[in-house]
């Protein structure tokens, strides 16, 4: 077995040219053989790397903390997709109402109208709110009819109309 010495260097504001030197062994192995001469706890350790996936666990909080921290409505639109996708999740009515804000925002309206619309093929339910953040965004960007239009659209869908529309 072969060991490997690493020096790290650190960037602190020390004296010019004086960084600590941080000796840190590094196990090499060369061969398999290298490795069945281990010792069975650095076997183990090796074996669990190889098994573990390296994909993060995906939930419903940090999609919804991805797309709030997104900096563009492209960026929080792609993400939105690819979660979707990719199955790593089943967005809930959290993440669906935040990517309607993002895209409404945006007057990415489109956008925003088919994922509304495309809710209850995805087993998610759609209530008077999600209408109320997409008729408010196209009546900010100026388009009325389309706002009067998913107004008059919420009855044929089955959606409650309350004071807040």
């Amino acid at each position: 077995m072969a060991f490997l010495s690493v020096s790290k260097r650190y960037h602190v504001n020390l004296k010019h040219r004086a960084y600590p030197r941080i000796s840190i062994p590094l196990h090499f192995f060369t061969t398999t053989q290298d490795l069945n001469n281990a010792p069975p706890q650095q076997q183990e350790q090796v074996a669990a790397t190889r098994r573990t996936p390296r994909v993060p666990e995906f939930d419903h909080s940090l999609v919804y903390n991805v797309l709030h921290g997104a900096k563009n409505s492209e960026h929080a639109l792609q993400f939105f997709r690819w979660v979707e996708r990719a199955c790593l999740i089943r967005h809930d009515r959290e993440a669906h109402m935040k990517i309607i804000q993002i895209l409404g925002r945006a007057s990415k309206l489109n956008h925003a109208r088919c994922i509304l619309l495309d809710m209850p093929k995805k087993g998610v339910e759609w209530d008077e709110d999600f209408f109320v953040v997409l008729i408010d965004s196209y009546g900010k960007a100026g388009i009325l009819k389309e706002a009067v239009k998913i107004f008059q659209k919420m009855e044929d869908l089955g959606v409650n109309r309350t004071i807040k529309s």
